[in-house]
Order: C-alpha cells, then sequence, then structure tokens
C-alpha cells in the first residue's frame, strides 16, 4: 500500500536554530510539563515554530529515556537548563497522531511497520512534534528520521581520505 494511502509523507526539515531542555523521561506526561517549563524561559516573540522533542531510545539512564525538548527560537536562549543549538536538517517520514496520548504507540507502530517493509533505517531515537503543544490530547506529528547512510558517507568521504 503507498504511504500517501496510510496517511505517511516525506518530509524534510531544514537546519533550524533552537531552544531545548535535557532531560530524563519517565512518564509521557513529563513532556507537557517541560514544555511548559521551556515556553516560559523563552522571551516573549522568539519562539519561531512548533515544538519538538526526540525521546533516545539508547542512553546512560537506567529507567526511563533521555528526552530532549524544544522549541525553533529566532535567537539563542541560555538560562537554567535551557540551551540553544543548531539543529541539522532531516529527512522524515511523518504520520499525524489524533487522539489520546494513551494510543500514541500505535500511530508509532502503524509507521514502523511501513519503515521496516521498506527496510529504512533511522537513528536511534524518535521525533514527535506538537502541533497543537497547549492540548495533551494533540495532534502529535510523528516522524521517523531516516539515516540516509550513503549521502552520510559521500559527504564525509572527502573530508577523511582526501580528494585523490
Amino acid at each position: 500500500m503507498p504511504m500517501e494511502d496510510l496517511g505517511i509523507s516525506y518530509k524534510r526539515i531544514e537546519s533550524r536554530l533552537v531552544a531545548y531542555i535535557r532531560f530524563n523521561l519517565k512518564e509521557r506526561t513529563d513532556i507537557q510539563r517541560i514544555l511548559q517549563e521551556l515556553a516560559k524561559e523563552i522571551p516573549a516573540g522568539d519562539v519561531d515554530g512548533t515544538p519538538y522533542v526526540h525521546i533516545q531510545y539508547f542512553s546512560s539512564y537506567t529507567e526511563g529515556y533521555e528526552a530532549e525538548v524544544g522549541f525553533p527560537v529566532r535567537q539563542p536562549v541560555e538560562s537554567g537548563r535551557v540551551k540553544s543549538k543548531l539543529l541539522p536538517a532531516l529527512e522524515v517520514l511523518a504520520i499525524t497522531h489524533r487522539g489520546s496520548p494513551e494510543t500514541l504507540r500505535e500511530t508509532k507502530m502503524k509507521l514502523h511497520q511501513f519503515t521496516s517493509q521498506h527496510a529504512l533505517i533511522s537513528d536511534e531515537f524518535t521525533r514527535e512534534v506538537y502541533l497543537d503543544w497547549g492540548n495533551p490530547q494533540g495532534p502529535v506529528e510523528v516522524q521517523f528520521v531516516i539515516h540516509n547512510w550513503n549521502k552520510i558517507f559521500a559527504r564525509n568521504l572527502e573530508r577523511v581520505i582526501g580528494g585523490d
């Protein structure tokens, strides 16, 4: 079945300046709390898009996951736990979840089944974009980050072994 029929779309996300907080994610409800904390630290008018969360599957945490919650911003923010960085460009497959946070896993599985059937490789994190971040019921765009080994290899080959 074509990905469009499953509600899946391809997106290229341009590199963006973001303000973010890293934390140990133990409960999904922590995401909304950290989003609120982060939003309070960003000066009015500096938010430049919808927030995201990266959930790292492999980390040193023995309980939960390493997570990063961030907002695209117009200028750097450095305040307490809040840091800024340039988020690299990403290629993703995306699907929008509408419904309760308890059923988000079902939407993620639909996306992962598609990517598995097509032998796509991802980074070791999942990415979610909170399209209406003040609403705990969503919608949430789930993104599968495509790890394009060939493009990465080609980009770094000359840097590592030289032009000859």
